[in-house]
């Protein structure tokens, strides 16, 4: 899977799982 923060597709394991991406909002996409 993958999350979108601020527009950007990040992987999971570098966005969704890091507490920073949580804080500001990151969505899995």
């Amino acid at each position: 899977g993958f999350c979108a923060e601020a527009g950007i597709k990040c992987n999971d394991i570098h966005c969704c799982g890091n507490l920073k991406c949580k804080a500001v909002g990151s969505n899995r996409v």
